[in-house]
């Protein structure tokens, strides 16, 4: 048993999240597989996008626990993910990722139960945060001055 966790999306946002996370844990990690929906400009699911769909399925176990990231909640890649996995036991899909949410899942080594997969979640929502300078001194006359 382990831990399979797919990235799919809209356009390239999967492939180009998978190159992120490779580039944090190791070039080709396998931790993550991805699948590009419509990246070719064509809004139909293509004969090569069934097959990769397929083909990813095809990778996991009915032990794994299957962890499957979309982009929009209720989206064409959502609802397509949710007839595949409509009969699957130990799969979780969640909608809308960031690169912290991603690599937290494939760095960890607990099972994606129900309970973990919403401890995930918690965390991914935490680390949406809005980054400012806080600024103590607006009379300050040097621009160079940055922090």
């Amino acid at each position: 048993m382990g831990n399979k966790i797919i990235v799919a999306s809209h356009g390239n946002l999967a492939e180009g999240l998978k190159n992120t996370v490779d580039m944090f844990l190791g070039q080709d990690s396998n931790k993550i597989m991805y699948l590009s929906l419509y990246s070719d400009g064509n809004n139909k699911i293509s004969t090569d996008v069934s097959n990769g769909l397929s083909r990813l399925m095809r990778q996991i176990k009915e032990e794994d626990y299957l962890l499957i990231f979309t982009d929009i909640y209720g989206g064409s890649v959502d609802q397509i993910f949710l007839k595949e996995t409509m009969n699957m036991k130990n799969a979780f899909i969640i909608c809308g990722f960031n690169l912290p949410i991603v690599l937290e899942a494939a760095l960890s080594e607990k099972d994606m139960n129900r309970r973990n997969v919403m401890d995930l979640i918690e965390h991914g929502r935490k680390n949406l945060k809005l980054s400012e300078i806080e600024k103590e001194n607006t009379d300050s006359t040097d621009d160079n001055e940055f922090f």
